[in-house]
This record gives C-alpha cells, sequence and structure tokens, in this order.
C-alpha cells in the first residue's frame, strides 16, 4: 500500500490489515514466564491461567528484539532466539515475566519492527492503549 499514513491499509489472500496499523489481541495463547499454552476451545479462552490449555513444550526466549529463531512447534510461529539484527525474521517480540496475554502485528508508528510475525507477550491482560484492538474472526 502507498502511503505513510494510518489510513493506508494492506490486503493479503484476502485478510485486510494483517498486520501494521494496530496491535490485534489472539485469543487462545496465554504465556507464563515464557512458556507458551493454547487453546482452540473458545469455551476455555481466559486471560493468566493454563486451565483448559495445552502447554506447547518449549520456552520462549527472555529477551527482546528482532526474531532470528522460530520454536520448533506445530501450533504456530513463535520465537525461539532473539537479537538486534534485522536480518532474519525481521519482526520483533516483546516478552515479559508473570502471566502475559498475546498481541500480534505491531502498530503503524512502529516502523519496520512491526509486521505479519510481530509479537507482544509483554503486557498483562489489563493493559489498554488505542493503538490496541482486535478483529473479527470467524
Amino acid at each position: 500500500v502507498a502511503g505513510n499514513t494510518n489510513n493506508a491499509y494492506m490486503t493479503y489472500r484476502g485478510i485486510e490489515n494483517w498486520y501494521g496499523n494496530i496491535w490485534k489481541w489472539n485469543d487462545g495463547i496465554n504465556i507464563n514466564n515464557n512458556v507458551p499454552y493454547v487453546t482452540n476451545n473458545a469455551s476455555a479462552w481466559a486471560d493468566d491461567t493454563a486451565t483448559g490449555y495445552t502447554a506447547l513444550g518449549v520456552t520462549l526466549t527472555n529477551a527482546n528484539g528482532y526474531q532470528i529463531t522460530l520454536a520448533d512447534t506445530d501450533r504456530g510461529f513463535l520465537p525461539a532466539s532473539v537479537g538486534a539484527d534485522a536480518t532474519y525474521v525481521s519482526d520483533y517480540y516483546y516478552q515479559g515475566t508473570d502471566w502475559r496475554v498475546v498481541r500480534l502485528g505491531g502498530a503503524a508508528d512502529y516502523g519496520a519492527s512491526a509486521g505479519a510475525f510481530c509479537m507482544s507477550a509483554y503486557d498483562a491482560a489489563l493493559y489498554d492503549t488505542v493503538i490496541i484492538g482486535g478483529r473479527l474472526a470467524y
């Protein structure tokens, strides 16, 4: 998409604004001290819990940075290692300790660190700001 404003959106395979305008909360994944838990059962979706979730058997990196390698899991793309160089995956990963929820994509003002695989597991479930939203998926 040409343009450098918050109203320039992209489309990929019919998914409008997949990344890059606002962060989007992602249901079905919780992270506790860098250990991801997931579920596809919408009735089990809750924040800050592993009840009804399955541990993926991997531990994500405990540092922020550009993603270098991805964890070996069949449930999604999750960062295994990060660094200061955007040569590899080129999208940024933010993390924190304790229970965290996941948001994806990045915001319009994040520039090169935002993208399809940009992931933040930094904030607790109660965090809100104008650069975080959601999208209807069914």
